[in-house]
């Protein structure tokens, strides 16, 4: 309706005096709003480029019309930001992608060469941060190999989240060098902590371990000198290095921070000042002290005896003394602490224990209290290790006693605090455990399993989830840590423990922490109660109930390493394996699995050829089967289990091998899954191979017929279009022809390959790629890569899964290697290759004749005194190479010819996509007729979808495979020229062929190309330069190009002729 008024109003008027700018904006507006196909924005765009060029800049005052109506002036910008935008809200990435780096680059173009005159519109600024930037913010639109930027940063309206393009843009500081200016400063340093701590912490901490050493380099090369940075700016920004990396770079830390020694100075006056609050959060400050020289945890001393006891006092020591890095670095600043903080913190940390104290604190107060209770633990545990002295250790245990005897008529804030006190000295201060008699099992242990959570006086709080969360992991924790050292429980105390311990595990799998601990409690009480049942039977049955409810429970919860680590040791208390556990890092706890099923005891066997079933069995769950995105959770689960499948490949015997070849062969061999995973499906599959009967003798002599089979089921692959398979196939005829062309009792029957062994043992590239391959095979031996050590010997990428290599991955890269190196000989030696691909391709001299002298087959059979050497043949099959055919092909039935003859007549079907595509392609480069196996076609919904109504305007004529010989006969006979694309003897590079005005272009399968009889019945072949290894195009694809190429010289031909 817009439009239409728009064109009315224009109408209205003179046409004479409406500015030019007005109707392409119209035209442009129609085709941007109301069409979506992309042909016709692309052919558009001139048309909104002129209005780029025309709208962003201000006008001169010698171009402004003098005339007061709207439509004599050029098209105000106002009006033009329409169009662009649509084209930035495009439902295909690809449009949205050119139209913004298209306009980007127009604008940028028209400003820099009307800079002098002109002046850049007011208007486009703000409609480059608003409408441009954003637009820019589009994952869809990076997809793309070329593209760093894989996805968008952040944003409240954009299309996706992720820190792939965070990353993608700051890791140009890693090449950057420093500049004489810097790049950030405080708002600048302020927004990107903020970027990273909301969006990439919260969702994504793994990536942290890439991005941390560009953010460090962004903080010492490119940003304000820290004097120039406020104090808290700094200081969070600091926050976000992990405390492990601010340990090792820690003298660039101390020198980045030198200057600025005074400020914290005072910002740990104004901390310690209890007249004034600080200006700093303890974790901001405690990070400023972290990265300061040791001088100024030296001065902390006159601070802190001038100062009385608090609890941000208490909470700056805890967070400061859990962050340095070395046990002599803790005891200077425990020795720091002036002594009356011991007494002044067991009144305040404890107030229900000490008559004199000051009134109890509330439950919000829990934090300081443990922060004082902390202070009061390492003070113990400070003078009883260095000065031998017990009695601050004695008065904590009283304290404790005290508090746990009235644990019973206390507030639950007082029980909550009393647990999580003893976890505290358990976890903190084990050394100081074992010294306090509050920690006697004998008497903790019945009290802590009576110990409840309890409900909060307020149900409706909003920390009663937290606390009682707490509660249940400081109690575990402290069960477990007890447990470790103490052996002397009677059975029936045990008993009760495993029982409670298994009641209370269904609710632990919210908080992964508190199912470690009581897996942990699990493990140590296992041997002295269900071990010591009587009969075996009955110890088998409970061990069943109780491992069923722990992985019940596991399988319910997140499953971080640490807890993995501790399910497995428990299971392995029963298969007395503990020491396969010791050693290995818990974020490598797989590893701890692989080791322990490589050199499993021989009593455990049995055990894992049923593993070795049941991980084949878990291969037919659906999930396994269908290929998953790498380094998703899925891809992982596949990728782990087929590990260990190969570390269990060993211990596959004669009596499973069965079974193994009903589950694998016809079933998860058979899994489409992506290559990192199938290269051990492929290794364990050589592993059955081997451990099968009749495949444990593979010595060529020994088996002579099992290999010449092989040999000859794959001799068809060498004319395959994959250049790694034809290399594999390669390798095995090299390798065996020889052997069997020489035994007499199987030469003939590989007579036929006496050719191809020559062209393949004198081809240079061939020789080359054989002598790659020898070297590869070498070196690969798949009994070492289903070992640990093998697996290792992979990449462990950032998600630490182990990522292999393949041999097909290797074979690629020694391809292109190869091409390369083809390339540059190419090209030194004049490029014939690159300039003419058939010239330099053509396997021998070529006759010349005239037309008259060639005779085209006939419909009842072929001329064979026309054939003989100049008979056009795919190059995919190497006359040469393949003279055997002759022979092949004389010694098969005429009835086995003529199957064979039909079978490569419906291979020409083409499926209806590319029907559909080259329907839409003729009917752009205006073709006068499209020719389909079968008129059906055009009915189908995704011809109709893809074709884009092409069909109505191309004409379109059915001509079945059987009858494409005749037809292309009676084109001939009325003055056309049949032109094949198709790489053969003889061929012409399209880059200099010369279409006839007249002709026929014949298209054939993308696998087995056009069919030996269709190529004699044609005049010219035409093939595309290709520079890479794969030997075919999609025949849409072909198709176009060819069309494009003919109407390109025709457009030429007839600007030649025009003047």
């Amino acid at each position: 309706m817009a439009l239409h008024l728009l064109r009315s109003a224009l109408a209205r008027g003179d046409p004479s005096l409406v500015h030019a700018s007005w109707g392409t904006f119209i035209h442009a507006f129609e085709i941007v709003h109301f069409h979506h196909e992309q042909h016709l924005l692309e052919q558009v765009w001139s048309s909104i480029a002129s209005l780029i060029e025309l709208t962003t800049v201000m006008a001169s005052s010698t171009d402004k019309n003098e005339a007061c109506c709207l439509f004599t002036e050029p098209l105000p910008f106002d009006w033009f930001q329409g169009i662009v935008q649509r084209c930035w809200h495009h439902d295909n990435p690809v449009v949205r992608r050119i139209t913004l780096v298209d306009f980007m680059a127009v604008a940028v173009s028209t400003w820099q060469k009307k800079a002098t005159a002109m002046a850049i519109h007011p208007d486009v600024i703000p409609f480059v941060l608003t409408a441009l930037f954003p637009a820019l913010n589009d994952p869809f639109l990076f997809k793309h190999e070329k593209y760093q930027v894989r996805a968008a940063i952040f944003g409240d309206s954009t299309r996706g989240n992720s820190p792939d393009a965070l990353l993608a843009m700051l890791s140009v500081f890693g090449d950057l060098e420093p500049l004489s200016c810097h790049l950030l400063d405080a708002e600048g340093l302020r927004v990107l902590r903020y970027i990273v701590h909301a969006h990439v912490l919260q969702s994504f901490p793994k990536i942290m371990k890439v991005l941390v050493p560009v953010l460090e380099r962004i903080l010492f090369a490119f940003t304000v000198p820290p004097e120039s940075l406020p104090l808290d700016v700094l200081a969070r920004y600091l926050l976000l290095f992990p405390v492990d990396h601010i340990h090792v770079h820690r003298k660039e830390f101390v020198s980045y921070l030198a200057p600025i020694q005074p400020m914290v100075q005072d910002a740990l006056t104004s901390y310690f000042d209890a007249t004034s609050a600080p200006t700093l959060s303890t974790a901001a400050l405690t990070r400023l002290v972290l990265c300061s020289p040791l001088s100024t945890q030296e001065a902390l001393a006159p601070m802190l005896s001038s100062t009385p006891l608090k609890a941000h006092v208490c909470q700056f020591y805890q967070q400061l003394h859990r962050e340095l890095p070395t046990i002599g670095e803790k005891d200077a600043i425990t020795a720091q602490l002036p002594a009356i903080y011991f007494a002044e913190g067991l009144a305040l940390a404890f107030p229900s224990c000490s008559p004199n104290s000051t009134p109890a604190m509330h439950a919000d107060d829990l934090p300081g209290q443990l922060a004082m209770a902390y202070v009061v633990t390492h003070m113990a545990l400070y003078a009883m290790q260095t000065q031998g002295d017990c009695t601050a250790g004695h008065a904590l245990n009283e304290t404790l006693a005290t508090l746990l005897a009235s644990v019973d008529i206390v507030s639950q804030h007082e029980a909550r605090f009393a647990i999580q006190c003893l976890e505290l000295i358990a976890t903190e201060a084990p050394f100081l455990m074992d010294s306090l008699s509050v920690f006697d099992p004998q008497e903790l242990v019945p009290h802590l399993l009576q110990l409840s959570p309890g409900k909060p006086a307020n149900h409706d709080h909003p920390t009663r989830t937290t606390s009682t969360q707490q509660f249940v992991l400081a109690k575990y924790t402290v069960l477990s840590s007890v447990l470790s050292s103490c052996w002397a429980l009677p059975p029936p105390l045990l008993q009760t423990l495993l029982d409670s311990v298994l009641e209370a595990l269904p609710t632990a799998g919210n908080d992964p922490l508190v199912l470690q601990h009581m897996v942990h409690v699990i493990r140590v009480v296992l041997p002295y109660t269900v071990f010591n049942l009587p009969t075996d039977e009955d110890k088998q049955i409970h061990l069943d109930d109780v491992y069923s409810q722990v992985w019940a429970a596991y399988s319910d919860s997140r499953k971080p390493n640490s807890l993995t680590l501790a399910v497995i040791q428990c299971v392995m208390v029963y298969l007395k394996a503990d020491s396969a556990a010791v050693a290995l890092k818990e974020r490598y706890v797989r590893f701890v699995v692989l080791a322990f099923l490589e050199d499993a005891p021989v009593a455990c066997h049995g055990l894992l050829e049923k593993l070795t079933i049941a991980l084949l069995e878990l291969q037919l769950k659906p999930e396994y089967q269908m290929p998953q995105m790498v380094n998703s959770e899925g891809f992982g689960r596949q990728l782990r289990s087929w590990q260990a499948l190969c570390v269990l490949s060993r211990y596959i015997q004669p009596h499973t091998v069965d079974a193994i070849h009903d589950l694998f062969w016809h079933k998860s061999f058979l899994n489409h899954n992506l290559p990192q995973i199938r290269y051990f499906i492929e290794l364990f599959a050589m592993r059955v191979a081997v451990a099968s009967v009749s495949l444990r003798l593979l010595p060529v002599d020994d088996t002579p017929q099992l290999h010449l089979d092989t040999l000859l089921l794959m001799v068809p692959w060498l004319n395959s279009t994959h250049g790694h398979t034809r290399t594999i196939v390669q390798f095995v005829a090299l390798t065996l022809l020889p052997y069997f062309l020489s035994h007499e009792a199987t030469a003939s029957r590989v007579a036929f390959l006496q050719p191809t062994l020559r062209y393949l043992s004198t081809n240079k590239e061939c020789k080359r790629m054989f002598r790659r391959q020898t070297d590869q095979m070498a070196s690969f031996q798949p009994e070492k890569e289903c070992t640990l050590a093998g697996l290792l010997g992979g990449t462990l990428n950032e998600f630490d899964e182990i990522v292999p290599v393949s041999i097909v991955e290797q074979i690629k890269e020694s391809l292109s290697a190869s091409f390369a190196q083809f390339l540059k000989e190419d090209r030194h030696h004049g490029g014939q290759y690159q300039s003419t691909v058939a010239g330099s391709l053509q396997l021998f001299p070529s006759v010349t004749s005239s037309q008259d002298d060639v005779a085209l087959p006939t419909a009842a059979g072929t001329n064979d005194a026309s054939v003989s050497h100049d008979q056009i043949v795919q190059r995919k099959i190497d006359p040469n190479a393949t003279a055997f055919l002759d022979e092949l092909l004389a010694q098969t039935q005429a009835e086995t010819l003529r199957d064979q003859q039909v079978n490569a007549r419906r291979q020409r079907h083409q499926p209806i996509p590319n029907v559909a595509g080259l329907a839409r392609t003729c009917e752009i480069f205006n073709a006068s007729k499209l020719l389909i196996p079968s008129a059906s076609m055009t009915q189908d919904i995704l011809f109709r979808q893809i074709s884009v109504t092409a069909n109505k305007w191309v004409d379109m004529e059915e001509v079945p495979p059987a009858n494409v010989r005749p037809y292309l006969r009676r084109m001939k006979q009325v003055g056309y020229t049949i032109v094949a694309l198709e790489q053969t003897s003889s061929s012409a590079c399209l880059s200099t062929f010369a279409f006839p005005e007249r002709c026929v272009i014949v298209l054939g399968n993308e696998k087995e190309g056009i069919p030996v009889d269709i190529l004699q019945a044609v005049d010219l072949c035409v093939e595309i330069p290709q520079m890479g290894v794969i030997r075919s195009l999609n025949v849409h694809v072909s198709g176009a190009i060819l069309l494009w190429n003919y109407t390109q010289q025709r457009l030429l031909a007839s600007r030649r002729v025009a003047p």
